[in-house]
């Protein structure tokens, strides 16, 4: 009886154990924040930098975007594995090393014939050096003969003075003229076949977008969707931004609307935003920097999905949505 009590308790110690770290590794996902990070520059030069970090950095992705191209690394409890990144040596550095030691190999292969490729081109200097003699004699031949080589200008006087010549020359002038038309009235066709492609298919998505918004179930899911999207922004709150930018619309009156917009933000007057308008520019530009850090727990994500997942008009349009 007594080994039973004691087998009984080890195995109630042991569940207790793993009860208790099921609940901490749960409360850890919770309660502890993800933080994230994103900053960069926007110009001649345009940079992203993306830090996502949680549980001290036990768990962190880093990304950055650059002229390069795009690279990544996740590390996950001191396991680094890296995403795709630019090569940072020269194309066919590789190539060009291999290929340093091919003179020397090919000057070593190829002596034993460089006797023989002397007494050919020595077989044809001596050719060549006869052809010119003989093409000397001919020459001597035709001035004893009085024989005339023709000018080149006068060759075109007499094709421009011949009729023929003129209406061919005429006719593919023509020729490319028409060519010329004809392919731009093929092109402009070809635009306005596209533009009415495009505007077929806007048409067609403006009209599943009605449909998906005027359905019944998308009626009662959506505003349920979009409330729980605003508490979790309201949760997801930004801790620092910090924008340092200068804008233009390229129309003074535009870029004014534009700032008028962005002051009634009243969620900015919160953070360190700096933006400054440009009037004098004739074009639509945006430089400067930023910096935004935040955090987000994944109780507050718990919470919302919890309460969607309660209603009844949320779990027949998801069922709907899982089945289309």
């Amino acid at each position: 009886m007594a080994v039973l009590l004691l087998i009984l308790k080890i195995i109630g110690i042991i569940l207790l154990i793993l009860l208790g770290l099921i609940l901490l590794i749960l409360a850890v996902v919770l309660f502890v924040p993800v933080r994230y990070q994103v900053s960069g520059s926007i110009g001649e030069k345009t940079t992203v930098r993306i830090a996502v970090s949680w549980l001290l950095h036990a768990v962190s992705w880093r990304a950055a975007y650059e002229e390069e191209g795009f690279s990544s690394q996740l590390r996950i409890f001191g396991i680094t594995r890296k995403g795709k990144k630019p090569d940072d040596g020269e194309p066919g550095e590789d190539d060009r090393e291999d290929g340093a030691e091919e003179p020397e190999e090919r000057s070593a292969a190829d002596a034993p014939l460089a006797d023989s490729e002397q007494k050919t081109e020595g077989i044809l200097a001596d050719g060549e050096q006869g052809e010119a003699e003989r093409f000397d004699e001919r020459q001597a031949k035709k001035v004893c003969a009085g024989a005339k080589e023709p000018d080149p200008a006068e060759h075109k006087e007499l094709e421009q003075a011949n009729p023929a010549v003129r209406r061919k020359q005429r006719g593919g002038l023509f020729r490319r003229i028409w060519e010329r038309i004809r392919a731009f009235f093929a092109g402009l066709v070809r635009k306005l076949r596209q533009f009415r492609a495009g505007i077929k298919e806007a048409l067609k998505k403006i009209k599943d977008v009605r449909t998906f918004l005027t359905d019944e179930r998308h009626r009662e899911a959506l505003p349920l969707i979009f409330t729980e999207l605003k508490y979790l922004l309201t949760h997801f709150k930004f801790r620092r931004i910090r924008t340092d930018l200068t804008f233009s619309m390229g129309d003074p009156a535009l870029t004014g609307q534009v700032l008028g917009g962005l002051c009634m933000l009243p969620f900015l007057y919160r953070y360190q935003v700096q933006v400054y308008p440009d009037f004098e520019a004739e074009n639509t530009y945006v430089t400067g920097t930023f910096d935004i850090k935040g955090r987000a727990r994944g109780l507050h994500i718990a919470v919302s999905a919890v309460r969607l997942l309660g209603k009844k008009e949320f779990r027949i349009w998801l069922k709907w949505l899982m089945h289309r």
